[in-house]
């Protein structure tokens, strides 16, 4: 059943039939983020009706296993755990949970909620107040991380992108917003370590700085999503004011090895 494929074509036609909920996987297709995936697939009467992606980060690997055959995930799920070492951080369709708790200890369990932008966003920040960051601000970013989101998963790498944007406020950075996945060969992107200084939170500078980069990316895709918290209301309701619609509720997971 846990069949590993290298078929992008195979795996694009799968993942495309629903767009806004595999918009991770798809974005995992770009050259950029697949030196760092396993795609896992289970096949029916000649085509893909399943997949699980593995994402190899520094740290921990990292599981989506996200679509509507919840028993064939969490049957896939069951075989390619244990495999994948000490700790796994998932990404599962709720359905899935029980049959992820039968190979591995849960220590973190929230539910995510994954956002679509439906509307182009409205410019609303003056164009010299927005700034936009490429590999030479790993450091900086790098610190900003640290002091206004230090538990955010940042990777320095994808500055290469030029896909982070900032914005600054009597000549400090205040507000940053940039992605985990960008795909402009399959013109899908999902924003990410988006983080306001501790001082300068409540006051919109977060929406402006996703804004700006919204307006940015949609130059070279057609679709943008993200992930939030299901608690976190202000951060749901900046997104809603920006055109953001919930699309699908899920369970985000950090998982150990039993004994």
């Amino acid at each position: 059943m846990l069949n590993p494929t290298t078929n992008k074509a195979e795996l694009y036609r799968f993942l495309s039939q629903s767009p806004e909920l595999q918009l991770y996987a798809i974005g995992d297709l770009e050259d950029f983020f697949w030196a760092r995936c396993r795609y896992f697939a289970h096949w029916e009467n000649d085509g893909i009706v399943a997949v699980i992606v593995v994402y190899q980060t520094p740290d921990l690997p990292i599981v989506l296993a996200l679509g509507d055959r919840t028993d064939l995930l969490s049957s896939m799920l069951v075989e390619l755990l244990p495999t994948l070492g000490e700790r796994v951080y998932a990404h599962v369709n709720d359905g899935c949970v029980p049959a992820v708790q039968t190979v591995m200890r849960t220590t973190y369990h929230e539910r995510q909620r994954r956002m679509i932008l439906r509307q182009h966003p409205q410019p609303a920040a003056p164009a010299e107040a927005i700034t936009t960051f490429g590999p030479a601000d790993a450091e900086r970013l790098s610190n900003f991380y640290q002091l206004s989101y230090p538990n955010n998963w940042f990777d320095p790498d994808m500055l290469s992108q030029h896909t982070f944007t900032g914005y600054v406020h009597h000549h400090q950075l205040v507000s940053v917003a940039g992605i985990h996945v960008y795909s402009p060969t399959y013109h899908v992107a999902a924003l990410g370590n988006i983080a306001t200084h501790p001082d300068f939170r409540g006051q919109g500078f977060a929406g402006r700085s996703i804004t700006a980069l919204c307006e940015r990316l949609l130059t070279t895709v057609e679709l943008i999503g993200l992930n939030v918290h299901s608690e976190n209301t202000s951060a749901i309701q900046c997104y809603e004011k920006i055109g953001f619609e919930t699309f699908a509720d899920f369970s985000e997971m950090m998982l150990e090895r039993v004994g």
